[in-house]
């Protein structure tokens, strides 16, 4: 092990000889200069007190302890917080360092006094410089974590060897001399290496300087920090205490009080753990660290993040409802709460969070009086310190809800949209103060800005939805509309032609056609998939069909075909389309003017193109009026769906309708289906 110590000892003292000249040089050039020479000083006194003295005696530790300090210093100086932050009462970490070094310069002026023989060495001396040691690398362990944790994301790259090489240095420390204390003796191999450790921190360390060329870090501090350095420093203390408790022991009762030393330790980490897990713990820590540490007792940024994380994010165990009120429980370290909404005057139950008792039970009276009262102040209510001249208002509501502790407005623009009733908190003991209340204040807007929507969201749905059914309704109408026009022109012209065989064929065909119509809406009602009905027709004979089965006695109608066209098409829905087209064309023509209807295809599409000689249509109306649902150039005969609705069921088929016109010539309808197979639509 000799040769071991030696090279370790010996690579130590290189490495800080090396490190003084970089410090040095890099005195008045990068941040921390002064703090960074003065550690490597101290360290390469260590290293030197190691060669001369040996490990283990009282100047060895000392200058170890000087050595810790200097680093101590070094962080401490690279966690100084800018002067931006002078509202805040003390920093939580310039206490921790603070402290620190206090330990290590008290503990660094026990051993100088060891080692100059002022002081007479006992077990109680070496246990309390080992413990003051132990300290001072945790302390510095902790300043560590939180330099890592708050640094600003965009200033992580300049700390980052800096962290790893005090951490490396503390975190050795820790282990040599945590092992000293528990087993009551040094362990060799930690020592014969501890001055390799120490050099190896060097190239770690000289990395930072280089990177760090400013004066500051610019440390985020946090209530976050606060908390997470308070629970540690909380729980070392403890863990520390149970070990010392364990030394004594171990010296002055041997076998037995090791039993029992090891039995209360046990004992006492089990009793650490509940403390830590309980959230009234934690809840009263927060309170007394933020009161402690900080002129304000909130972060605001992190709260409006929290409550906006929690609003936002969707949850697959909460409904949007359950997350307000959590939102509110979270912040008040409460447990259960209710909403009730405003609705004709009063109240109306809409959720509960672990409180279904307050669900009901709210007399009317009082709902009108706290109604009243909160359109006048819109106060958020602590049952710890209501308005005087509420006194019974507020202790019916306490009455009529168990266990009612605050009573918070959700407020949309300037109306009382609903309120949100919270039961007792656990960390919260005193009256709410003016902080509370505008962090309240926030919340309830958000959250009822939140829950408006969702009701505004869902009452759109539903209004899609009765559009829906509405634009059936208006379909269903105007077909049965020409129906009926088709059955008025039958008997219309029955009084002069109702002695013609003719006719009357034409009558009882013209008849069995509307009833066929009738039957298929009916049974399009009650079964809306016509996937069935899909098949390859021939466009001629369908058209030309339909032609004899709906206008038998109409002679304007004109039927061409340029080719034989086959479609692969449900022939019903094209003709319900076409129908409305040539019904409108019949309508707008003379009445001696022909509609001409034209078949024809090219490689891809089939057309069927309805021309009449009406007074035609401006491309203004075309784009802007036309296919636009309840608009009509009829007046009030006219429910202005047709063109519309033939639209949207020849897109449902795969096709598509284009329309030219002219003023004062009259307008061609193109319908236009795809050949082949039936196309993929959004049925």
């Amino acid at each position: 092990m000799d040769w071991i110590w030696s090279t370790s000892l010996w690579l130590g003292t290189l490495s800080y000889i090396g490190f003084c000249a970089f410090a040095g040089v890099n005195l008045f050039r990068r941040v921390t200069g002064k703090a960074m020479l003065l550690a490597a000083v101290l360290s390469l006194l260590w290293m030197l007190c190691l060669i001369f003295f040996g490990a283990g005696t009282a100047a060895a530790l000392a200058a170890e302890s000087a050595a810790l300090s200097g680093w101590l210093i070094l962080l401490f100086r690279a966690l100084d917080v800018p002067d931006e932050r002078r509202r805040l009462r003390r920093n939580p970490l310039q206490l921790v360092g603070r402290g620190a070094l206090a330990i290590v310069g008290a503990n660094t002026l026990l051993l100088l006094a060891l080692a100059l023989g002022w002081l007479s060495t006992s077990a109680w001396v070496a246990l309390l410089s080992a413990v003051g040691i132990l300290i001072s690398y945790i302390s510095g362990l902790i300043l560590i974590e939180q330099l890592a944790r708050n640094s600003r994301t965009e200033l992580q790259w300049r700390i980052r060897y800096l962290n790893i090489g005090l951490g490396l240095n503390f975190a050795f420390g820790t282990l040599l001399h945590g092992t000293q204390i528990a087993f009551g003796s040094d362990l060799q191999v930690f020592i014969v290496i501890q001055p390799a450790v120490a050099g190896l921190i060097v190239p770690f360390l000289c990395i930072a300087s280089l990177r760090n060329r400013t004066n500051q870090l610019r440390f985020n501090l946090s209530r976050e920090l606060a908390f997470r350095t308070g629970v540690l420093a909380t729980t070392g203390s403890f863990l520390l205490a149970l070990s010392l408790l364990a030394y004594l022991s171990q010296i002055f009762a041997r076998d037995i009080g090791l039993t029992v030393a090891a039995f209360i330790t046990v004992v006492g980490v089990g009793l650490l753990l509940v403390i830590i897990g309980s959230s009234q713990f934690r809840a009263s820590l927060r309170v007394q660290l933020s009161k402690m540490f900080f002129a304000y007792r909130y972060d605001y940024r992190e709260e409006w993040m929290r409550i906006t994380r929690q609003l936002s994010e969707h949850s697959p165990d909460y409904s949007l409802a359950i997350q307000v009120q959590r939102s509110f429980l979270t912040l008040l370290f409460a447990q259960h709460s209710a909403i009730w909404l405003v609705k004709d005057e009063a109240f109306t139950y809409f959720s509960d969070f672990e409180a279904p008792q307050w669900s009901t039970g709210w007399p009317l009276e009082q709902q009108h009086a706290l109604l009243a009262f909160m359109r006048e102040s819109t106060w958020v209510i602590d049952l710890l310190d209501t308005p005087e001249h509420q006194q019974q208002l507020f202790s019916d509501l306490a009455e009529s809800f168990h266990g009612l502790r605050f009573v918070v407005p959700l407020i949309l623009n300037t109306q009382i949209y609903g309120v949100c009733l919270i039961g007792a908190s656990s960390g919260l003991k005193e009256p709410l103060g003016w902080e509370d209340y505008d962090i309240l204040k926030l919340q309830s807007r958000q959250a009822t800005a939140t829950l408006a929507f969702q009701a505004a969201s869902e009452a759109n749905v539903e209004h899609e939805k009765f559009a829906a059914v509405n634009q059936m309704s208006a379909f269903l109408v105007h077909d049965i509309k020409t129906i009926v026009a088709q059955l008025s022109l039958l008997v219309e012209n029955s009084q002069r032609h109702r002695d013609k065989p003719e006719f009357i064929d034409d009558m009882f065909q013209t008849t069995a056609n509307s009833v066929t119509r009738l039957q298929k809406i009916i049974r399009s009602l009650q079964a809306s998939n016509a996937s069935e009905e899909f098949a390859s027709v021939s466009l001629q004979q369908t058209i030309e069909d339909w032609q004899q089965a709906t206008y038998p006695a109409e002679t304007r109608l004109e039927i061409s075909s340029r080719e034989t066209v086959a479609l692969y098409t449900h022939a019903e829905s094209l003709l319900n389309a076409m129908n409305h087209v040539v019904q409108n064309a019949l309508e707008v023509s003379g009445r001696n003017d022909r509609v001409a209807i034209l078949i024809h295809k090219d490689s891809q599409f089939a057309y069927i193109e309805v021309t009449d000689s009406g007074p035609g249509m401006s491309p203004e109306f075309i784009a802007n009026e036309l296919f636009k649902p309840f608009r009509s150039a009829k007046g009030v005969t006219g429910m202005g769906i047709g063109a519309y609705q033939a639209r949207e069921t020849i897109r449902k088929l795969g096709g598509d309708m284009q329309v030219e016109s002219t003023p004062g010539v009259g307008t061609t309808f193109r319908i236009c289906m795809p050949l082949g197979q039936r196309p993929v639509t959004n049925q």
